[in-house]
């Protein structure tokens, strides 16, 4: 039917489309995949984006980036890639 209204023309560009949007998806799901994970102190945290503990502690608690903690009262890490992206989305 959309092939008899719109003819063949629109269905190759269609199509070329979807093939480069699948291209795409797959080269940013090889680029999700292959991501290493930097965990880092509290101290490294802050010099590699500039906020104030309170604030990163704040934004750790309420869930906004990925951290870990080595035992119950221990240190914390933080995956600064993921805190990095979530400092670029509050610029925007």
């Amino acid at each position: 039917m959309v092939l008899e209204l719109f003819g063949t023309e629109f269905k190759d560009k269609l199509f070329e489309e979807l093939v480069s949007i699948n291209i795409k998806a797959m080269e940013e799901a090889k680029r999700r995949s292959s991501r290493n994970i930097t965990w880092v102190p509290i101290k490294q945290l802050q010099e590699a984006t500039g906020w104030g503990r309170t604030k990163l502690e704040e934004w750790r608690d309420q869930g906004k980036f990925q951290f870990q903690q080595s035992g119950k009262g221990g240190k914390y890490l933080y995956n600064l890639e993921d805190v990095q992206r979530f400092c670029r989305s509050l610029q925007k």
